[in-house]
Order: C-alpha cells, then sequence, then structure tokens
C-alpha cells in the first residue's frame, strides 16, 4: 500500500506561486523565480516576459536564497512601474544576468477584476478576477450563476455548473502540464461539487493514470470508493481523511485477494487471504500491515 499513500501524498499539491497583479504564475528556486504561465493581456505579457524566464531581481531586490513569502512580498509590495532582471542558463549549465524588461503604471492599469466581453451582471461573459482566474459563462447578479468554464491563475481548469460564484452541483477540473516536473501534479476529477469542494460522488485520474472513484467530502477521498494503482493493483473498501480506513479489499494483478480491515491504509487483525495460484484461502492474523 506504500505506492497508494505516496499518491495520497500529492492530492491537491500544487507548488506554482501566482503574482496577479503583474499577471504571471512562478515556480520559486534558489536563484530566482521561474516564469511559468503569462496571462493574456497582462502588464507582463505587454513587457515581454515569457515562460521560462528566470527572474533573478525586482527592482534592488535579489530573489536568490530567500523565503517564498519574502518573494511574496517583494511582488505585492513593488511600485506600480518596476523593473525586472532576467537570467538564463549557458550552455556550462552555469545562471547569468541578462536583460531587464520594465513594467509600466499603465500596463499594470485596469488589468485585474473586470468584465472582457459580454454582460457579466445578468447574461454571459467573461471575467478576469482579482486573483487572476478568466470565467467565461452565465451571471447573475454580478456572480458566476449557472454553467461556466474557469481557468486559474496555477492552471486549473474547471467546466461546469456554478452557484453565487462557487462551484456547485456537475462539473470537471483538472491540471495538465507538459513535463517530467509535473507528473505528480497533473490531475482530473469529474464529479459533484459542493461550496466550491468536490463533494458528493467522483472519479479522481493522476498524472500517471492511476484513480479514485467514489465518495468525497470537503476535498478528500471518504467513505466508499477504489483505487486502481498504475500497478493494476486494485483496493475496494472504505475511505477516511484521504486515507484507507476499515472494511476492504486488495485485488493483485496475479488475482491474490486480502480481505480484512485496514488502519491507516495497513491491515490490522484478521485477514482472509486468497492466493490464486493454489486456489485456497487462509486466515491469517495482520498488525501494521505485516503477516504474524
Amino acid at each position: 500500500m506504500k505506492q497508494m499513500s505516496l499518491l495520497l501524498m500529492v492530492l491537491f499539491a500544487n507548488k506554482l506561486c501566482a503574482q496577479l497583479s503583474f499577471g504571471f504564475t512562478y515556480n520559486l528556486f534558489s536563484d530566482g523565480a521561474d516564469v511559468e504561465t503569462v496571462f493574456k493581456n497582462s502588464p507582463a505579457e505587454k513587457a515581454g516576459l515569457k515562460p521560462g524566464d528566470i527572474i533573478l531581481m525586482v527592482n534592488d531586490s535579489a530573489l536568490r536564497k530567500i523565503t517564498k513569502e519574502r518573494v511574496a512580498n517583494i511582488f505585492a509590495t513593488a511600485p506600480v512601474a518596476s523593473k525586472f532582471l532576467l537570467g538564463y542558463i549557458g550552455e556550462d549549465d552555469e545562471l547569468y544576468r541578462g536583460k531587464t524588461i520594465s513594467i509600466t503604471k499603465e500596463q499594470r492599469s485596469s488589468f485585474l477584476n473586470k468584465c472582457l466581453e459580454g454582460n457579466c451582471i445578468n447574461g454571459t461573459g467573461k471575467h478576469i478576477d482579482l486573483e487572476g482566474t478568466v470565467y467565461e459563462g452565465s451571471f447573475k447578479n454580478g456572480k458566476r450563476n449557472g454553467k461556466g468554464k474557469s481557468v486559474a491563475a496555477n492552471n486549473v481548469v474547471y467546466d461546469g455548473e456554478w452557484k453565487e460564484n462557487k462551484r456547485e452541483g456537475s462539473g470537471t477540473a483538472s491540471y495538465k502540464v507538459k513535463g517530467y516536473d509535473f507528473a505528480n501534479k497533473n490531475f482530473t476529477y469529474e464529479g459533484t461539487w459542493k461550496n466550491d469542494m468536490m463533494d458528493g460522488t467522483g472519479k479522481y485520474v493522476f498524472g500517471d493514470g492511476s484513480y479514485y472513484m467514489g465518495q468525497v467530502k470537503e476535498n478528500k477521498f471518504e467513505g466508499k470508493g477504489q483505487m486502481l494503482l498504475k500497478d493494476s493493483t486494485i483496493y475496494l473498501g472504505e475511505w477516511k481523511d484521504n486515507t484507507i480506513n476499515g472494511k476492504g479489499r486488495v485485488f493483485t494483478k496475479s488475482g491474490d485477494i486480502k480481505e480484512g480491515t485496514f488502519v491507516n491504509g495497513k491491515l490490522e487483525g484478521e485477514v482472509s487471504v486468497f492466493t490464486k495460484a493454489t486456489s485456497t484461502t487462509t486466515i491469517q492474523q495482520y498488525k501494521n500491515g505485516k503477516p504474524l
């Protein structure tokens, strides 16, 4: 069950940071900020910032070897008109200083929290909010209501039903970015939502093709469900707080079956073990996931 636990550890994980007033997202590393996404028509795009650029300095503040919170504060408190010093990786794999780009006051004005097209009060329109999320769909009293599609600053896409600006009803959320760095981040969830969270029943597919299908509650696997792992191992049974807890069965690729009670993902107590090779069923005692 170790592989299953590792999959759950990356559930909903996302290390992307967003600089919304400039209009881009980035991943922080020891020497600076690696730009991942640049919003369309944003101040950053107009100034020439591109995905893959490395920001070394914001005005006079270096981003090298400082905390994520400190970097976020540098961006948040930057003057309306600011300059970014960019870097690049040379052929020797060393990081060098590159060009400086300037973002003007005019480029930053009126970028966020506005209707981009259509009717964003009562009707159908396209709107960008203060968090950089672009929503296109139905509005009622100035809020997302009905069916619509949103693309968040961290590249999470949601297409489905809304109520009072929250995901509510049926819908699909996904995060899909190419590259080996994102193998454990990509996901697709299709199912029911309540109060802007996955709640009810649905199917959550991980980037490697493994999936969970069953009951969910407040963004967690909770209740009855099944998980298929990449190695074809299947778990069918009870879950609590994103962890296998309760009665369940494990089916291996070879056809063996273990049935019993799980505590925090591990078999505990009396376990029925079916071995396909000999077509026999035995009763064994388990403790902390191992037979005694």
